[in-house]
């Protein structure tokens, strides 16, 4: 399975096996850590010789949900280009990385490093707020992110007008980030 930031997915996959993973953004900062940020339309540019619109300069600062809600078509258009880029800069990516030697830097020690990070984040977030901290330990599951899993002891909390519904909003925009 191949994307970008797989941090971001890791919520919806519930596995930290990252060897069924590539992560083109990090293969990418991998092969040029000089630059300091990547996205996929620099992946797209960089590794495959593609100028695939930048999202600010399509939907200024409106956030996704928004921007599907006034600009549907140029949202799907947007996210197709993505998935092109993904997918056909994997094998280019791999194969420059190969050619480096840092295939299996990036198979043994950077995608694994990935999931740990992510799981040190999602921790470390919700310790930060203290109506949530005091309510996590009673989810169903003990890895429990509070956004999408059953029985989770936050998310009552929030229906229940226990917790403050911004400060979980608040919470999931993190998350989310």
């Amino acid at each position: 399975l191949v994307c970008g930031d797989i941090k971001r997915y890791y919520d919806f996959f519930q596995n930290e096996h990252t060897e069924q993973f590539f992560d083109v953004i990090l293969g990418a900062y991998l092969l040029n850590p000089l630059k300091n940020d990547y996205d996929l339309e620099d992946v797209a540019n960089e590794h495959l010789g593609l100028m695939v619109p930048e999202s600010v300069r399509l939907f200024g600062k409106m956030s996704m949900d928004r921007a599907f809600a006034e600009k549907e078509q140029e949202v799907f258009e947007y996210s197709c280009y993505l998935a092109y880029t993904t997918l056909k800069a994997a094998p280019v990516i791999r194969e420059k990385l190969a050619g480096t030697g840092m295939l299996s830097l990036m198979e043994e020690i950077e995608m694994p490093l990935t999931y740990v990070l992510y799981d040190m984040e999602k921790d470390t977030l919700a310790q930060r707020f203290p109506e949530m901290r005091a309510m996590m330990h009673d989810c169903r599951f003990n890895n429990c992110t509070h956004l999408h899993e059953p029985d989770c002891a936050v998310k009552k909390a929030v229906e229940n007008n226990t917790i403050a519904r911004w400060r979980y909003e608040n919470y999931c925009n993190m998350m989310n980030d």
